[in-house]
């Protein structure tokens, strides 16, 4: 399973205080270890009508202003400080997003080059807005289903297709109401969104309403990595939004049960896993007749979808590129193997137009001419936080983990391995890497197991066009067809 990203739908529950915005940012971060964070951008004068605006809001002691219109004007943040606060995010190494509800607001958050722009189930059927969404705007668009018929779905997908966006974009489940009881949550609607566009699209998500975070645990299960949420520090403060929102407390168990479901989700990557050993030798009734058998590494297969969509490959160099062995001659000199596939494994991963690099822990002559003679584009040594390397080139590169590979095998590895979208080990590294890995070679370090990870990825892209979007083939009458018409 891909790791969750849980998102903090910080909306307008910071009552129109910017200051109060920021401990909400804090606290997600600090308090949470959520590190994505949304907002909200309306211009209230061209998403109401004169009549709307000049109503009471309807339900008066939530109400910021006499009208509904005063009501959201008292709400809203001006775009400086929209840029306020995501600068004060990417302070925090944090992601900044932000839902928009009008195209005045869609140009202005545009113009902060957010990382992510929602498009809320309010606005899914302005194809104006989102037209110019596609054309105009580079990063990840998120875009809710709530209140929405399948042929107003179908219409907004084409329009993804129209403007080759669909790999960029992310379909949330989504039940539009606050809050939303458990029976309407309607959970299989993401398993029939995977169905009908998993492999077409980024990604699928769940933007929930409900009371609770059990419900977000079943969505994740079922295939949304992206979970979104209402959060406030208060659910009894002023406003309609906060009685569906999660307290600190309720977010911070959410982001903890989810990594707790994602590190559970996997196969046994032994027979009998060593912390099942002592319990064999001391439990199993025919313990003394059966030798313990062998410990076999079964091969495990990547468990992401979207493997033709790696854009970095990164490796550490001894245990990996190298056979972990440090070669002395008489004279006191170290000398390290290489082998000669890995160094093909990195031009043809090159040839692709794949980002490639080397990150140790060790700083040597020998790894630098390894690495000249390779030609690989980022070299990193005497690297102690590995982690922090690949997160400042993820941001450099505007990548998001899930298009990055990263080899590894030793202790040093494991936050790594954990953070990025494809985690690969040689056939002899350490069993906490093991854990981690979405593959383990067969290959062991410096034998070859660069270029078998290499070669599983460019088989992966070989068998799509990867210059543009391509439709996946259906059957007759499995979904509405996608051709769009003006």
């Amino acid at each position: 399973m891909e790791n969750p990203t849980v998102i903090a739908e910080i909306g307008c529950n910071h009552k129109g205080d910017i200051n109060l915005a920021k401990e909400f940012i804090d606290t997600a971060k600090n308090f949470c270890k959520v590190n994505v964070v949304k907002f909200q951008k309306r211009d209230p004068k061209e998403i109401l009508t004169p009549e709307e605006y000049n109503l009471p809001h309807p339900v008066p002691m939530h109400s910021y202003g006499d009208t509904y219109g005063q009501h959201r004007e008292f709400l809203e943040f001006t775009i400086e400080q929209h840029r306020e606060l995501k600068n004060y995010c990417e302070e925090r190494e944090m992601t900044y997003g932000c839902s928009v509800y009008d195209m005045t607001s869609l140009k202005d958050i545009m113009s902060l080059n957010p990382d992510f722009i929602k498009v809320p189930s309010a606005i899914n059927t302005n194809s104006e807005l989102t037209e110019y969404l596609c054309r105009n705007y580079s990063g990840m668009i998120h875009l809710s289903l709530g209140m929405t018929t399948r042929e107003e779905e179908h219409q907004i997908v084409n329009i993804f297709q129209k403007c080759n966006r669909l790999c960029h974009l992310i379909l949330y489940a989504c039940t539009s109401g606050y809050p939303v009881a458990a029976e309407d949550v309607c959970l299989l609607e993401i398993k029939r969104l995977i169905k009908t566009y998993g492999n077409d699209v980024y990604a699928i998500g769940f933007s929930g309403h409900h009371n609770g975070i059990s419900i977000d645990l079943g969505a994740y299960m079922l295939g949304a990595t992206y979970i979104e949420r209402h959060f406030t520090i208060d659910r009894t403060w002023k406003g309609t939004d906060h009685a569906a929102s999660l307290e600190p407390d309720g977010l911070r168990k959410l982001n903890r049960n989810l990594q707790n479901v994602k590190k559970a989700s996997s196969y046994k990557h032994q027979e009998i896993l060593n912390v099942e050993m002592p319990q064999r030798k001391k439990l199993k009734w025919d313990r003394n007749l059966n030798p313990l058998p062998e410990k076999k590494i079964l091969y495990k297969l990547p468990k992401k979808a979207d493997t033709h969509n790696i854009k970095l490959f990164l490796t550490d160099v001894d245990g990996v590129l190298t056979d972990a062995g440090m070669y002395y001659s008489y004279a006191g000199e170290v000398s390290k193997k290489f082998n000669t596939r890995d160094g093909q494994a990195i031009a043809l991963l090159k040839d692709a137009g794949i980002k490639t690099g080397m990150i140790t822990r060790e700083d040597t002559k020998i790894v630098s001419c390894r690495a000249e003679k390779t030609g690989v584009d980022f070299l990193y040594q005497g690297v102690t936080d590995k982690l922090e390397i690949v997160k400042s080139l993820a941001k450099k590169l505007k990548l998001v983990p899930s298009e990055i590979c990263y080899i590894g095998d030793d202790i040093h590895d494991i936050e790594t391995l954990d953070y990025v979208g494809l985690a690969a080990v040689p056939k002899d590294a350490i069993r906490q890497c093991k854990a981690k890995a979405d593959y383990i070679c067969s290959a062991k370090g410096g034998d070859g197991c660069v270029r078998e990870v290499a070669d599983f990825i460019l088989s992966k892209r070989a068998k799509i066009k990867v210059t543009e979007y391509q439709p996946v083939k259906r059957k007759k009458n499995e979904v509405k067809d996608f051709s769009y018409t003006d």
